[in-house]
């Protein structure tokens, strides 16, 4: 289920436990926005840079395209699997498709938020290695409260942000 408080802990109340949950039904509508987006932009770059005008052709390709996005990004999703979140005052915990895997804030030496290809949190541990956290599946607000409160958790702990 979805958390119905998308705000996230504020500074003075650190013990707050929230988690996040994605919705499927979600997910592939994003999907389907790619799909619809990529299926109109095609005819229209064809139709600019190679003076297309055959609305058949056009047409064609829109739908491969829009095909091709939709196959994608649902590829990405089935490999990676949409990921239920756990943030505690000491501890991450992000389920997928491998189960749970739990990181303590402390442990976490780096993050980066990277948008290229999706919007993630990459975190890299002390000691070596990391966890990736794909922010896919949830609400416009669940997605800025789970940002919003791991930056804060973060920030608390003064880890470095590339």
């Amino acid at each position: 289920m979805h958390d119905p408080d998308p705000t996230p802990a504020s500074p003075e109340d650190p013990g707050l436990t929230r988690r996040f949950v994605p919705d499927p039904a979600l997910a592939r509508r994003e999907n389907l926005g790619v799909a619809a987006t990529v299926a109109l932009l095609v005819p229209v770059v064809l139709f600019l840079l190679r003076g297309e005008r055959s609305p058949v052709v056009l047409f064609v390709f829109g739908v491969v395209g829009a095909l091709v996005g939709y196959g994608m990004y649902s590829l990405r999703q089935a490999v990676h699997g949409l990921q239920e979140v756990e943030i505690t005052p000491d501890l991450l915990t992000v389920t997928g498709r491998r189960g749970p895997v739990a990181l303590r804030w402390d442990e976490i030496g780096s993050a980066r938020f990277a948008t290229y290809g999706g919007e993630r949190w990459i975190f890299l541990r002390r000691a070596g290695g990391g966890l990736t956290l794909f922010v896919e599946g949830f609400s416009s607000d669940e997605s800025a409260a789970l940002n919003r409160l791991i930056r804060e958790r973060l920030d608390a702990r003064q880890v470095p942000r590339a």
